[in-house]
């Protein structure tokens, strides 16, 4: 989860502080209400006027995240830097924090819909391979242990993990499991050159006299990171570090480093995917940061039961916000590596290969087959311009769409 920065080395981006001011004003603007869906997008509007969602982009047509339909015509985007960035630069994978407004539920899409004002986006790793194991699909960046699984998106990589070599730089895109120490990578790129490395994880092993710590299993050293600006370091504090490119023999040397701090407003709708951690009971757990109560008495389970509920457990989940604790409603629990993991796009067909029978929508190939089922129309109606939507999952190698269904 990409959060609001509280201290930052070197600079603080003025971009970050109009977003506490609003977030200010949503929490004294919102209503009440119970709970929308996880995946299909739910019930529809719980009352509350404002909107947060932690998680990967699943679809374009506007972006989806934890099947809710942003508008993002109006939104700002903005990097974990708070450097502005335009919609185009949003890619499948990408792990989202999307500010916005109420939530409505459209049956013939069977989508949420909302107009969003805010989407932040930050990868959580960007560096050398350092080792690789793809028959386990795990690679190390910079002492942080990767596992790719069937939902990871893959960018000139064009045949996936395969591909990847030891000393390819890459950025990669996930959710950090705390109970093992790894990152589920939900997008990976391949750069060609990076300016800066960057680890986000936890502390520990803090030593303020010789001004260490270690994230994963990576030593950093933050001696030349300005002391005023540095937030206070504690073991378990969740930081984003950016490093310079050469280390001092087994040392990673900060540039700076940034503390996080949830966005989510008194009273949001809120969905939020990620690792349980800090798992107390059902009633006190954690989820991207945020607090979360699974106690209550409406509270419906997809794929799981409150039993399954424990620290590493890979879920989604929505509710209300009061009081920094969110009240769950919908919880699914992720059981199966990815595999449940669907992708949609709504738009208009960019270009056509029949012959390989594929085409290009929202800049994602999609391929299809006998056994895609088309509504509305016939692989004959798949040409340039015509307005479909799609639904299906990831190839082997992570670079397109198989399509499920194509409606016209």
């Amino acid at each position: 989860m990409k959060r609001l920065p509280y201290s930052i080395s070197l600079h603080t981006p003025k971009l970050w502080q109009p977003l506490a001011v609003m977030l200010t004003a949503a929490a004294l603007a919102v209503g009440c209400g119970g709970g929308g869906g996880v995946d299909t997008g739910g019930t529809g509007s719980t009352g509350s006027t404002t909107a947060f969602s932690s998680g990967r982009i699943s679809g374009f047509g506007s972006i989806i995240v934890n099947g809710i339909r942003f508008d993002d015509s109006t939104a700002r985007v903005l990097d974990d830097e708070g450097v502005e960035h335009v919609r185009g630069e949003l890619k499948l994978g990408m792990v989202t924090d999307v500010i916005a407004g109420a939530v409505t539920f459209d049956a013939s899409t069977g989508l949420s819909n909302s107009k969003a004002t805010e989407i932040r986006y930050g990868s959580e790793i960007k560096g050398p391979v350092q080792a690789l194991n793809a028959a386990a699909g795990t690679f190390t960046v910079i002492g942080q242990n990767v596992k790719v699984d069937v939902a990871t998106v893959f960018e000139d990589l064009p045949t996936g993990l395969a591909s990847v070599q030891v000393g390819n730089l890459l950025e990669v895109y996930g959710f950090l499991d705390l109970s093992t120490g790894s990152y589920t990578a939900t997008r990976i790129e391949r750069k060609a050159s990076l300016l800066s490395y960057k680890v986000v994880g936890n502390i520990s092993a803090l030593d303020t006299a010789a001004k260490t710590f270690t994230i994963g299993g990576a030593t950093i050293s933050y001696t030349g990171v300005v002391a005023n600006a540095l937030p206070v370091l504690s073991n378990g504090l969740e930081v984003r570090a950016t490093l310079q490119t050469i280390p001092k023999g087994n040392v990673w040397i900060a540039s700076a480093l940034a503390g996080n701090a949830p966005l989510v407003a008194e009273g949001a709708q809120t969905e939020l995917e990620g690792y349980i951690t800090d798992f107390v009971s059902t009633s006190n757990f954690k989820v991207a940061g945020v607090l979360v109560s699974a106690s209550g008495s409406g509270l419906v389970f997809k794929n799981g039961s409150a039993a399954q509920l424990a620290n590493g457990v890979a879920i989604e989940v929505e509710g209300v916000t009061r009081a920094g604790v969110l009240a769950a409603s919908q919880i699914d629990v992720k059981t199966n590596g990815g595999g449940g993991q669907e992708f949609q796009l709504f738009g208009a067909i960019e270009s056509v290969n029949a012959a390989a029978q594929s085409f290009v929508l929202r800049g994602v190939t999609v391929r299809y087959s006998a056994s895609t089922r088309i509504d509305n129309g016939s692989a004959a109606n798949l040409v340039v311009g015509a307005p479909v939507e799609v639904r299906g999952v990831l190839s082997g190698s992570g670079n397109q769409l198989v399509a499920a269904r194509i409606k016209f």
